[in-house]
């Protein structure tokens, strides 16, 4: 009985632990790759890594300020293929960017003329019948106007 209770634990901690690495290796990807990209705007302090695969798709919310210019850094890491969906849309729906890019690492600069918040859709398109897992991210730098 004792064995039983053991191997649990063991399997538990081991899937725990894989979760973590691959949060690790994605946060890595987005200080690394992503961050740099920003170049001349500051980051707003918070950045999104997502251990993410092919066909999975995600929904952020943000709220934008007035005086603010806005630069959206998108990049997928190499064990994806690179395709990536990204919708931005307004409350009201207006479409505010909408790329289907082959690209690794896709931007987005954007000044908005009032207060407004924002939704942000991410897909990972499913290319292959065995669906490969990668690391997704996003940082949102800005710049005083």
């Amino acid at each position: 009985m004792f064995k039983n209770h053991f191997r649990i634990l063991f399997i538990s901690l081991f899937f725990l632990l894989l979760g973590f690495t691959g949060h690790a290796q994605c946060r890595n990807f987005t200080e690394t790759q992503l961050i740099p990209q920003l170049k001349d705007y500051l980051l707003n302090g918070r950045y999104h890594s997502f251990y993410m695969q092919e066909g999975d798709e995600i929904l952020i919310f943000k709220t934008l300020s007035t005086g603010m210019k806005y630069k959206f850094v998108f990049g997928i890491s190499d064990e994806l293929p690179p395709h990536l969906t990204i919708v931005i849309k307004n409350w009201n729906n207006k479409v505010l960017f909408d790329s289907h890019a082959s690209q690794k690492i896709i931007t987005f600069q954007y000044l908005p003329t009032k207060a407004e918040r924002i939704k942000i859709y991410i897909q990972v398109p499913q290319v292959d019948p065995k669906p490969k897992k990668g690391c997704v991210g996003l940082v949102i730098g800005i710049q005083k106007i």
